[in-house]
């Protein structure tokens, strides 16, 4: 039995947990693309790194066609961190951003140093939160990490989030060092560390992130990442793939896979498991202000941007490898303003995604929760974002799942009026089909 053949009305405490993180979701700006709604972020992903201690085949940076690394620097500069700080900081004063989330990367970002990682906090804590919020987390693939890293990483606050790929056989297999040995073991020890830091209160959660294997069923995920590990927080991240990179084999197993861990979290009723995708895709079925949430959090990914180790400023870091308009913009973040990067051909492109949708998306009941799917898995070289996602079909099958269990809390109406609501605020902001 498929997730979408589950009718799961008897799970009180995970929905009850759901329906209070939602409640906790309730602003205007350039930057926007669909009418403020609520309280917005934007999402930076920071190269602190262009080098790596493992060789993880999928990855697009060192393994695949985004060969931009071997021009720049191993090493974001002390100088181009605060000229990034700065860019940020009067960027949130320029555009009226209220919050600004970095996620530290690479590459493998603690390869930077733990002295020179706590300055880079410090100079974005500096630069930025005169005018925003700050959110920091480090994205790692945890072989580096010790009980020194993790309580540097607390005196900064900066969360920690962590990449595991499932059991030894797995991981090993998908993300091995450069000479070739696993790293499983290592990044479990590491997951235990923090685990343990966290019942002593040295940080208050960690996350980690999965990349679905093709080799890998969604159960088989659930069960030793979150029963075995005993991770509670997590997310599935989907395969990069495109038009013109398009199979149809990844596609249809990613759908099978997220269709076994719905059934797995919704089945286990544990309201501690937090998988953020599901999460996202929960709230505006809940409440008015889960369905602001779920706009807001669609268009805050396509407006999301990378600075690279050189100071260059790039859409979200997805974009980047799939074609060299969107690695090599011309901004720089010594030179340029936010601003000027929010009006450029480039992003006006990206923008157009969301206020062009194909006659599909616009016409599709999902619209509202999907907005078209992420700009990413929209890409073709002949009709650059104006298409479907590849995964529609995941996203239909997730959301479809997801009605069917809250019809036993919620009324038809009620449900649909909630997706009516949502679709009709995107649909406002496109542009008229033709």
């Amino acid at each position: 039995m498929t997730a979408g053949d589950q009718l799961t009305s008897d799970n009180p405490i995970l929905f009850a947990r759901i329906r209070r993180s939602a409640s906790r979701w309730g602003g205007d700006n350039m930057r926007l693309i669909t009418p403020r709604v609520a309280d917005r972020q934007l999402f930076v992903g920071a190269k602190l790194a262009e080098v790596c201690n493992l060789a993880c085949g999928y990855c697009y940076f060192f393994e695949q066609n985004d060969d931009s690394y071997l021009s720049a620097p191993p090493f974001m500069s002390s100088e181009i961190i605060r000229a990034a700080a700065h860019f940020l900081g009067n960027g949130a004063r320029d555009v009226g951003i209220r919050t600004i989330s970095i996620a530290l990367h690479g590459g493998e970002p603690l390869m930077l140093g733990k002295k020179r990682f706590v300055e880079c906090c410090k100079a974005f804590r500096e630069g930025i939160e005169p005018y925003a919020t700050l959110n920091l987390i480090v994205q790692t693939n945890g072989v580096l990490l010790d009980r020194e890293w993790v309580e540097l990483l607390a005196s900064v606050r900066c969360r920690i989030g962590v990449s595991i790929d499932g059991p030894q056989r797995i991981h090993d297999t998908a993300r091995p060092d450069k000479s070739g040995k696993g790293s499983y073991k290592r990044v479990v020890n590491a997951i235990r560390l923090l685990k343990e830091c966290v019942e002593d209160g040295t940080i208050p959660s960690f996350g980690v992130l999965s990349v679905i294997d093709p080799n890998m069923s969604g159960k088989e995920a659930y069960e030793h990442l979150i029963s075995e590990l005993g991770i509670t927080r997590i997310d599935f991240q989907l395969p990069l793939l495109h038009w013109d990179t398009y199979d149809a084999v990844t596609v249809r197993h990613v759908k099978e896979f997220y269709n076994e861990v719905i059934e797995q979290w919704l089945s286990a009723d544990n309201p501690n498991i937090m998988i953020r995708t599901l999460h996202s895709m929960f709230r505006p079925f809940l409440h008015e202000a889960g369905v602001e949430a779920r706009i807001n959090y669609i268009t805050d990914l396509m407006e999301g941007i990378s600075i690279r180790s050189n100071g260059d400023v790039c859409p979200d870091d997805a974009l980047p490898p799939i074609a060299q308009q969107f690695r090599y913009t011309g901004f720089n973040v010594q030179r340029d303003t936010l601003r000027d990067f929010y009006i450029s051909p480039v992003w006006n492109d990206i923008r157009s995604a969301l206020l062009d949708p194909p006659k599909e998306c616009r016409n599709c009941e999902w619209f509202g929760l999907c907005g078209g799917g992420a700009v990413e898995n929209r890409y073709s070289f002949a009709n650059q974002f104006h298409n479907k996602s590849i995964y529609c079909e995941l996203y239909k099958s997730l959301f479809g799942t997801i009605r069917e269990y809250m019809r036993g809390y919620i009324s038809d109406e009620v449900i649909q009026s909630r997706l009516e609501s949502a679709s009709q605020t995107l649909r406002s902001s496109c542009v008229p089909s033709n």
